[in-house]
């Protein structure tokens, strides 16, 4: 389990944002990415449990090598920045089928599916002893662009560690020119079902 702090924001220009994002201090190589999530839940109830087909490749190629991934979320918004302790495992891609039966087979059903397209990049900003932000810019489906940015901290983390990754993540914002107005404080599968 660990505890991610992250935020995200609509994103008018994605070209002009993208050569921001790579531009910045403490920037790594990145990766092109497709993520089709689809959320599981009982009838008529709140998605239990996320599983993930994904795919990364280089960063200006197709996502070409991919894998399944499981993941259950304690969900916590503070703000508009989200802290969720989470646990997570993998599978093979080619496991999807019986993965998907096997939820079916137990009563599952799909509560809402997300797609998104684009690339992810790791940085540094605040160098070594600041927390390490994962960035990434997709398309979601039916949604637009977004700007996501989060920080994975241990299960353990102090509230002094939570508010710095958040402190990290707002300053990160500012200087990527991506006004905290057009932060998002929905979660996307609340988004997704309003359409």
């Amino acid at each position: 389990m660990g505890c991610e702090v992250e935020l995200k924001a609509h994103i008018d220009d994605y070209q002009e944002l993208r050569s921001r994002i790579v531009s910045l201090r403490g920037m790594m190589e990145g990766v092109s990415e497709h993520k089709t999530d689809i959320y599981w839940s009982l009838p008529n109830e709140r998605p239990l449990f996320r599983v993930r087909e994904e795919s990364t490749g280089p960063i200006d190629g197709k996502p070409n090598v991919g894998g399944l991934l499981f993941t259950r979320k304690d969900k916590q918004l503070q703000g508009a920045i989200e802290v969720n302790h989470e646990i997570e495992f993998s599978a093979p891609l080619t496991d999807a089928p019986k993965v998907y039966e096997f939820c079916e087979s137990l009563g599952y059903v799909v509560y809402v599916r997300k797609e998104k397209t684009g690339w992810a990049w790791r940085c540094t900003p605040g160098g070594d002893a600041a927390p390490k932000v994962h960035i990434e810019l997709v398309e979601v489906t039916s949604l637009g662009w977004f700007l996501e940015m989060e920080c994975v901290l241990d299960d353990a983390a102090t509230l002094e560690q939570i508010q710095t990754a958040q402190t990290t993540l707002l300053l990160l914002l500012d200087e990527l020119n991506v006004p905290r107005t057009a932060i998002e404080d929905r979660y996307y599968m609340d988004m997704l079902l309003t359409r």
